[in-house]
């Protein structure tokens, strides 16, 4: 698993980026964030989901906001995916296998 700072820091390294430590606080506040919602309580029959609090990034016209969100949600986007074609492989496994 590769996290935000990872992919920043490696930016940096390939020449992509130069290097900016407010840019780097950000990619460690969202890295905490992942871990927080990854290691969440997810609830059960008698007991809420842990709330996460979540981040609020400001600052001026390119300071990177949103390349630092990109890098953070490129995960999450292939975990959806990955989820969306589960039920569909599933069905395939089934259809095969004549069920």
């Amino acid at each position: 698993m590769t996290t935000v700072l990872e992919k920043y820091e490696a930016r940096i390294e390939s020449g992509q980026l130069t290097p900016d430590p407010v840019q780097a606080t950000a990619a460690a506040a969202l890295n905490d964030l992942e871990h927080r919602l990854a290691n969440r309580k997810t609830g059960g029959w008698f007991s809420k989901a842990e709330t996460v609090t979540g981040l609020y990034m400001w600052g001026g016209v390119g300071r990177g906001k949103s390349m630092l969100m990109d890098l953070f949600f490129e995960r999450r986007r292939k975990e959806e995916r990955n989820l969306r074609r589960r039920p569909q492989a599933v069905r395939m496994a089934r259809e095969g296998s004549g069920r």
